[in-house]
This record gives structure tokens, C-alpha cells and sequence, in this order.
């Protein structure tokens, strides 16, 4: 489990690309991004990502934006 630990940490901008990762609980993604042991080289990396999983887990939200 460690392993799996270090190895997210490393890799975290291609495994938030994951489909897996994508579909975990807005808490799972909320643990994940508040450690610090998270290998990224810019906080805009971690930006794109929570914006990208707040647009998948509330797609109608973007409804409004479209004008429907």
C-alpha cells in the first residue's frame, strides 16, 4: 500500500487524468490534494485538476454558461 502511496504522490498530474481518479468522492480528492508530499511543479497543476473534476461532477453547472 506504500508503494501505491508513493507511487500517486510521484505521478499525481497523470494519475488525475485517470478515470479512477476522476470518479473518487469530492473527501477521496480532498485527502489527496491536501498533502503535502505531493509531487507537482506548479499549484497551477492541482488547479486544473480540482477544476476539472468540479466540472465533471456537476456538469449542468455549465448549462447556465451556454445559455440553455
Amino acid at each position: 500500500m506504500l508503494f501505491f502511496i508513493v507511487l500517486f504522490q510521484k505521478h499525481f498530474v497523470d494519475v488525475s487524468k485517470s478515470e479512477e481518479f476522476l470518479n473518487l468522492t469530492k473527501g477521496e480528492v480532498l485527502d489527496i490534494l491536501v498533502r503535502d508530499e505531493l509531487y507537482v511543479s506548479t499549484e497551477e497543476q492541482v488547479s486544473h485538476v480540482i477544476i476539472t473534476i468540479s466540472k465533471k461532477k456537476n456538469p449542468l453547472s455549465t448549462l447556465g454558461q451556454q445559455g440553455v
